[in-house]
């Protein structure tokens, strides 16, 4: 059985041209494909930070140690750091072929701060990251690159775990409006879930989704220059959402994929003196969007979005 299903995806991958050895994956009992990094790609990571040495260093250093895609530059965007000991860190990365130091000295606008960033980018791939994170799997850049090279995907996202090993992010989906973790949906599905030995439910793959987080986010560049980038209007919080939303608008598919793993120290970077201006960003959402942020097409139309009824078909 298992057999013929792995032939019949190889015939669909086939019918699409594209190439990638299908294997079945054990642990979330779903096939899974490696798919055949085309061109040797050079892929730009961009990562803003301010100050913080401790948090930028983790990341940098498990960027090093565990990721064995080759071909990558890092766009490091200092937005007014002036601690002694994060500059003096600058000087020493400044010296390396690898990295490229960008200064945006103006105030907090991740999407701003992004764009910037990209003009200063030679990548075919444009991988935006924060800088609160660190890798867990030594392919994640071939993961996200294998999905993000095929013609239809526009934005292809990661998997992020809280430093406890809970997950936080498996893709977004609209319930009210806004965006949510998608993994509320995927993994809290009553009492029949599936969980390994350690009581974890263990039932993941890819798929496609309304919208994935910019703390890990793989576009090609020239995705990136059609949509116009990053809306500089919302200046915190979802200009990730409003990249994937404008991708779908142009006909390009937002993907998830569990096989790029990386834990997400979130807000350690900036704290939480931002969290005010959600009020803002999610009415400039509402102004641009509509009824648009009540459509998820991958959320079954027989529950209900409002959270009432959500909540009951959930639990």
């Amino acid at each position: 059985l298992l057999k013929s299903r792995k032939t019949s995806v190889e015939y669909a991958l086939k019918r699409r041209a594209l190439k990638a050895k299908v294997v079945f994956d054990w642990k979330n009992l779903v096939f899974r494909n490696h798919y055949e990094i085309r061109n040797n790609p050079l892929v730009s990571i961009v990562i803003p930070f301010r100050d913080k040495y401790d948090v930028l260093k983790m990341c940098l250093d498990s960027i090093k140690k565990m990721t064995t895609f080759k071909r990558y530059e890092i766009i490091l965007v200092n937005n007014q750091s002036t601690e002694p000991k994060i500059l003096k860190y600058l000087k020493k990365l400044s010296k390396l072929k690898q990295y490229k130091i960008v200064d945006y000295d103006s105030h907090f606008n991740y999407a701003a701060i992004n764009n910037e960033a990209v003009k200063y980018c030679k990548g075919d791939f444009l991988l935006f990251l924060n800088n609160d994170v660190e890798i867990v799997n030594r392919n994640w850049i071939e993961e996200l690159v294998g999905i993000a090279q095929q013609d239809h995907v526009g934005v292809v996202g990661a998997k992020l775990l809280f430093p406890s090993g809970k997950i936080q992010h498996t893709g977004s989906y609209f319930v009210r409006g806004m965006g949510n973790e998608l993994h509320f949906r995927q993994i809290n599905y009553g009492n029949n879930q599936k969980k390994d030995k350690d009581g974890k439910p263990i039932f993941d793959r890819v798929m496609d989704t309304i919208a994935v987080t910019g703390a890990c986010m793989m576009l090609r560049k020239n995705v990136f220059t059609a949509l116009s980038g990053f809306d500089e209007q919302f200046e915190v919080f979802y200009n990730d959402t409003d990249i994937c939303i404008k991708a779908r608008e142009k006909g390009y598919y937002c993907v998830y994929t569990p096989y790029a793993t990386l834990i997400h120290y979130e807000a350690v970077s900036r704290g939480r003196k931002y969290d005010a201006q959600i009020f803002k960003d999610t009415k400039k959402m509402n102004k641009k969007w509509g009824r648009k942020l009540f459509e998820d097409p991958f959320y079954h139309p027989k529950v209900n979005m409002f959270w009432g009824d959500w909540a009951k078909a959930m639990f």
